[in-house]
């Protein structure tokens, strides 16, 4: 089937473009995305006029790739994630951590458009593929680090407070006083009551 497409599909083709695909796949996925219409004689006039204005746009689009693309090849992001005793992270670090990131950093990319290399799953650093545009892709640098667990900051020796006085111990006497009240109680309740 022939299609004519209304933005860029990866692997597929640009905006405008006229391209033959499966039936299936234009039915399916490209024609209810909206990422593509029927090629019918009429379709290819209307596209033809509005070709002009999608080309511009596709400049400014790319413009605007290429200028966040310089400043993120700048950027090193740091990552902190607990791990265990060999270094390796509980979990890992997703595309959707690094796009929140970025946007930290003012730099909004869709998750699906960050891809790390490999998988991030141990401290280190590590290269991650920023996919711009079509054809404007940037690397970046992701360094994990890891964060300190309870263990960590206890064996962190902080200032001990100063102590505070002890109380002033009490005289023997009364001491002995509260005792033997005590026991003279105790001696009372331990009498079994008389039966009448």
């Amino acid at each position: 089937m022939k299609v004519i497409l209304n933005q860029n599909v990866e692997n597929v083709g640009s905006v405008g473009e006229v391209v033959k695909v499966s039936d299936g796949f234009a039915r399916n996925y490209l024609i209810p995305q909206g990422w593509a219409e029927v090629a019918t004689a009429g379709n290819v006039r209307v596209i033809g006029l509005q070709q002009a204005k999608a080309i511009e746009k596709e400049k400014e689009s790319r413009t605007k790739a290429e200028d966040i693309a310089k400043r993120a090849r700048t950027l090193q992001l740091t990552i902190e994630g607990t791990t265990g005793d060999d270094g390796k992270l509980f979990g890992s670090v997703t595309s959707s951590d690094i796009a929140d990131l970025l946007a930290t950093h003012q730099i909004e990319i869709d998750k699906k458009f960050v891809r790390p290399t490999k998988p991030i799953r141990s401290t280190g650093s590590f290269d991650v593929e920023l996919k711009l545009h079509q054809s404007v892709k940037a690397m970046i640098k992701v360094v994990v680090t890891a964060k300190k667990t309870g263990k960590e900051v206890a064996a962190v020796k902080e200032p001990k407070a100063p102590k505070e006085p002890k109380a002033p111990k009490e005289p023997k006497a009364a001491k002995e006083e509260v005792t033997e009240a005590k026991v003279a109680k105790t001696s009372k309740e331990a009498k079994p009551a008389k039966k009448k």
